[in-house]
């Protein structure tokens, strides 16, 4: 069967993050399959994902809430009434075990072949696996045929979280954002001695042991700025723990340090560009990580990432080629790295350009990850 002969539903998740995914993969889909895209409503109305939807086919319905119940009820009845018209062979679920509401399409996805991309086989973000994902990771442990993983460690905990029995799980990059490059008007010079630490201030992203890093360079006597740009959330159970104090204590060390820029607010789409632009080192001190939407940004932009080795970071990142990978909890290791970096500018350059060539092969949406989605579709399809 010929890949355009393939009739394909996609399911999106209500998050922008994976919305952003799973629109992604679907634009990339879309000039090989018939294609049809069900998302939840607040993504159509997402002007930062305009142009991610415009091409495509999109089906949309009301997320599930208490005071919105009729009205699910009802758009889940026309999503139904369309996809029987469309009769997909196949259905892929991009957003993994996250969201309950997609179960609203259960009996839908009983009839039909499925893959499911799971992003985060292991919780990080929390102390325990809400009893929502624990059900939805159930039913889906049950109906999918295949599963897609962005890593090695990433199908380990899956084997290991939710018994699969014998369906397999394929490993699959996670693409490159390079529409950040298209949206980034930004006229920035890349700064030869900028490291930039990017993103929510969770603990699986090792906020707090900027300032032992931050000494550690200070010692060594070397030009340096980093900038970090953070946005001040995380989750709710965490406001009872040390957490928000031990964040407090952090960002009054960072604030106070002369070679230190803090951008302690969400970045909107627009600007993320400007910063990845301007440094030529992704810091990583990461606890833990399934992949990084950080270092695909980083990569797209030919930025270094320097990284502690956890979760499938030394998926995305091969050592001395695209990136600088340090075991867990080696502080001197990483200093040592960013120093070595800043030092030898060739090899800093060397580096750079084998972050933008992989960004552009290895994780092009249009290339190697598409054909992998069509072959995984064909054989379950020839089944």
């Amino acid at each position: 069967m010929k890949s355009k002969e393939q009739k394909i539903v996609v399911f999106v998740g209500a998050a922008q993050g994976l919305a952003r995914y799973g629109l992604s993969i679907a634009n990339a889909l879309n000039k090989h399959t018939q294609l049809k895209v069900v998302v939840p409503s607040n993504i159509t109305t997402d002007t930062s994902l305009t142009s991610l939807l415009e091409d495509l086919q999109v089906i949309s319905y009301e997320k599930l809430t208490g005071s919105s119940f009729l009205r699910t009820i009802i758009s889940v009845i026309r999503v139904y009434y369309q996809l029987i018209r469309f009769n997909p062979q196949l259905v892929h679920e991009t957003s993994g075990a996250t969201y309950f509401s997609n179960l609203l399409f259960l009996p839908f996805f009983l009839f039909k072949p499925m893959v499911v991309t799971e992003h985060e086989p292991v919780e990080r973000h929390q102390s325990k696996i809400s009893f929502k994902k624990r059900i939805t990771s159930y039913m889906y442990s049950h109906l999918a045929n295949s599963f897609i993983v962005h890593g090695p460690f990433c199908k380990e905990m899956l084997n290991k979280n939710i018994n699969l029995k014998n369906t397999p799980v394929h490993i699959i990059h996670h693409g490159a954002y390079n529409f950040y490059r298209l949206l980034s008007k930004d006229k920035v010079e890349r700064n030869w001695n900028e490291i930039l630490f990017f993103g929510s201030l969770r603990p699986d992203k090792g906020f707090e042991h900027l300032p032992t890093l931050i000494d550690l360079l200070d010692m060594a006597s070397i030009p340096f700025t980093l900038v970090v740009a953070c946005n001040p959330e995380w989750p709710e159970e965490l406001n009872s723990t040390k957490w928000p104090s031990l964040v407090e204590k952090t960002m009054e060390f960072l604030q106070s340090h002369p070679k230190v820029v803090v951008e302690n607010r969400f970045i909107p789409d627009e600007e993320v560009g400007r910063y990845f632009k301007r440094a030529s080192i992704i810091l990583l001190p990461y606890n833990s990580a399934t992949q990084s939407g950080v270092v695909t940004i980083g990569l797209t932009f030919g930025s270094v990432p320097v990284a502690f080795n956890v979760g499938d970071l030394g998926y995305m990142i091969k050592h001395q080629y695209n990136g600088i990978l340090v075991d867990k909890g080696d502080f001197n290791q990483m200093a040592e790295s960013i120093i070595a970096l800043i030092n030898d500018q060739s090899d800093m350059k060397k580096l750079s350009e084998n972050a933008l060539n992989y960004s552009e092969t290895a994780l092009n949406w249009n290339d190697e990850i598409v054909e992998k989605h069509l072959q995984l579709y064909q054989q379950l399809l020839n089944k």
